[in-house]
């Protein structure tokens, strides 16, 4: 949530009934989901475990735009791209987690981690080992959590959609700053792709936005991301079969 279908409660619905649609049905399952999320906290608070209980809340990915969900009713802001694109307003999602015996409150961080990473995180926050013989990709947060002069544990990314055997499969690779997008894909349309962009490169330190191409004045960087992405792909595949 807020995923379709839109449920938004009648009292949200009612509230946002001036907005254009798809905003107003959208805005109020936002909303509605704020309840929900309310009345867990309130009962965790009620029965003295508050406190004792760590909370994660975060997105899994941009907005959609699909007809099921009134095509649209999101907003990625000055970001481009949305749900199903490799584009930072499909990949990029706030994330708050609260367990303040432990975790500062009222602190932001602006590393960039992946979902992946949560387990890892909330092992290490509670005293679980990961025995060393079971391969994860994911990383602990919990240093650059405690400690914002930390820096992120990737130095590299991956995603991915589709099928590994599509060459038309929307993917990307971050590597520091350096992004490549293959067959990049902008479902909002605020961007548009020709035959020439079908290897994306963007830089997140440049341009956050990923408005530009930059795959013909950094082609040594298309090079390198680009063979990161081959040999991770075979590898998906190779484990998959």
């Amino acid at each position: 949530m807020p995923h379709y279908p839109y449920q938004g409660d009648p009292k949200w619905l009612d509230y946002y009934s001036e907005l254009e649609t798809p905003r107003k049905e959208y805005a109020a399952f936002v909303s509605t989901i704020d309840d929900m999320v309310g009345e867990i906290y309130y009962h965790l608070k009620a029965i003295g475990e508050l406190d004792n209980t760590i909370i994660v809340y975060q997105s899994d990915h941009g907005f959609s735009v699909e007809e099921r969900a009134f095509f649209g009713g999101g907003d990625s802001g000055a970001l481009s791209g949305a749900k199903f694109s490799m584009l930072e307003g499909g990949i990029r999602v706030p994330a708050i987690i609260r367990f303040p015996s432990v975790i500062p409150e009222s602190e932001s961080r602006h590393h960039w981690a992946n979902s992946i990473d949560w387990m890892p995180t909330l092992a290490e926050l509670t005293g679980i080992n990961i025995p060393s013989s079971q391969k994860i990709d994911g990383k602990s947060l919990l240093p650059l959590i405690l400690d914002p002069q930390k820096a992120t544990p990737h130095e590299t990314m991956f995603w991915g959609t589709g099928f590994p055997d599509d060459k038309r499969h929307a993917w990307a690779v971050r590597k520091g700053p350096w992004k490549l997008l293959g067959n990049p894909y902008d479902p909002t349309g605020k961007l548009t792709f020709t035959e020439s962009d079908k290897l994306y490169l963007t830089n997140m330190e440049m341009d956050s936005t990923e408005v530009n191409n930059l795959a013909d004045k950094y082609p040594e960087r298309v090079k390198e991301l680009n063979e990161m992405y081959e040999s991770w792909i075979n590898e998906i595949k190779s484990e998959i079969k």
